[in-house]
């Protein structure tokens, strides 16, 4: 659950191995959370069902500039049975940012919720066997992720 600014609005995203829901409007209403724990039963994904093309990416990166200026630390770990990467992103002047990242499989995408005090990206793209590839819907981000054999 998260505050999106832009709407003024908190957002609750659900992932799971077979869908993903990102509703606008969360009740806090004890007598609606209740209904919604005696529905809910929890989902263990399917051997196979989560693809691990974005794993490479998993770990702590120091990362830093083409001229080796720090920029930040990125911390990538696995949650949700390996469904979900999450990012903790902290630059060098310790401004936080998350994302959520996972594959729809309904859409046969992977998505990332970006997440920082500045806003909120939400970002789909897929692997073309080399690299991940992720942009916005207006193309007005777009990130490029490709597995190097490096230290980290």
């Amino acid at each position: 659950m998260f505050h999106d600014p832009a709407t003024k609005a908190w957002r609750h995203v659900s992932i799971s191995s077979a869908e993903v829901v990102c509703d606008g409007a969360v009740s806090f209403d004890p007598k609606v959370w209740t209904r919604i724990e005696a529905l809910a039963k929890p989902l263990q994904p399917r051997p196979g069902a989560c693809p691990r093309d974005f794993d490479f990416w998993l770990g702590k990166w120091h990362v830093a500039s083409p001229r080796g200026a720090r920029i930040g630390v990125n911390h990538i770990y696995p949650a949700a049975g390996g469904c979900v990467l999450v990012e903790n992103w902290t630059n060098s002047t310790l401004n936080p940012g998350m994302s959520l990242n996972f594959h729809d499989n309904a859409q046969n995408k992977w998505r990332q919720i970006w997440v920082a005090p500045g806003g909120i990206l939400d970002l789909s793209g897929s692997w073309n066997g080399s690299t991940l590839q992720l942009a916005s819907k207006d193309a007005s981000t777009r990130l490029t992720f490709t597995p190097i054999k490096t230290t980290r």
